[in-house]
C-alpha cells in the first residue's frame, strides 16, 4: 500500500495525459461534425460559470473579504481574455486544421515558453551554474526541438474527414496548400496564450 502512495502522482499525471488525448480527438471530432469554434468556446465558457460559480459563492468564508480595485480587474480581464477566450479559438482552429496529436504534441511547449518569458520579465531567475536552471534550459531545448520536429513531419491524420470550410475563423476555403503549417503556427499561438496567462497568474497574486 506504501509503494502504490509513493507513485500517486505518477498515476494521476498517466491518467490526465490520457484524458488529454481523449479531449483533443473529442474535440476535433466535433469541429468536423459541423460545429462553429465560437459556439463551442461560448458554451465551454458558460458550463464552466455554472458550474464554477455557485462552488466559489458557497465555499466562501464568511469572515473574508474580498475587494478588488481597478488593477486587479484588468489584469483578470486580460488573462482570461488573452490567455483563456483567444488561447481557446486558436486551440479549435488549429485542431480543426491540423490534427489532435500535433496539439497534444505541440502544448507541450507551454513549460519552455513560460519559463523564457518568465525569465525576460524577471520571475524566474536564471543561475548558469545552477542544476536546476541547466535542466530547464535542456528541458526548453527538447520541448522546441520536439515541437518543430511535429510542425514540419506531417503524417496521417487519426480522424481524415473533409473539412467544411464555413466553420474555420481564418479562412474561407480549405483548397489551399500549408494548412498543416498554419495549424502548427495557431497551436503555437494557443500555447503562447497559456503562458501568458500563467505569468499573469503571479501579477494578479501580487496585486
Amino acid at each position: 500500500m506504501g509503494h502504490i502512495g509513493f507513485y500517486k502522482p505518477v498515476i494521476v499525471m498517466i491518467v490526465l495525459q490520457f484524458a488529454s488525448a481523449a479531449l483533443y480527438i473529442a474535440n476535433r471530432a466535433s469541429l468536423l461534425e459541423g460545429i462553429n469554434p465560437k459556439v463551442f468556446v461560448f458554451y465551454r465558457q458558460a458550463v464552466a460559470t455554472l458550474v464554477l460559480a455557485p462552488a466559489a459563492y458557497f465555499t466562501r468564508s464568511e469572515t473574508t473579504r474580498c475587494r478588488i480595485g481597478w488593477k486587479s480587474f484588468w489584469l483578470i480581464f486580460l488573462a482570461a481574455f488573452i490567455g483563456i477566450t483567444i488561447g481557446q479559438m486558436l486551440f479549435l482552429e488549429g485542431l480543426y486544421l491540423a490534427s489532435s496529436s500535433a496539439g497534444n504534441a505541440i502544448s507541450n511547449l507551454v513549460p519552455a515558453i513560460t519559463f523564457v518569458a518568465a525569465s525576460i520579465v524577471g520571475y524566474e531567475p536564471i543561475n548558469i551554474r545552477s542544476l536546476q536552471t541547466m535542466a530547464k534550459i535542456f528541458g526548453t531545448f527538447v520541448c522546441v526541438t520536439s515541437a518543430i520536429a511535429m510542425a514540419l513531419i506531417k503524417g496521417s491524420k487519426l480522424l481524415n474527414a473533409h473539412l467544411p470550410s464555413s466553420n474555420s475563423l481564418l479562412l474561407n476555403s480549405t483548397e489551399i496548400d500549408n494548412l498543416w503549417l498554419l495549424g502548427c503556427l495557431c497551436f503555437f499561438g494557443n500555447t503562447c496564450s497559456s503562458s501568458f496567462w500563467l505569468i499573469m497568474q503571479i501579477m494578479i497574486v501580487r496585486t
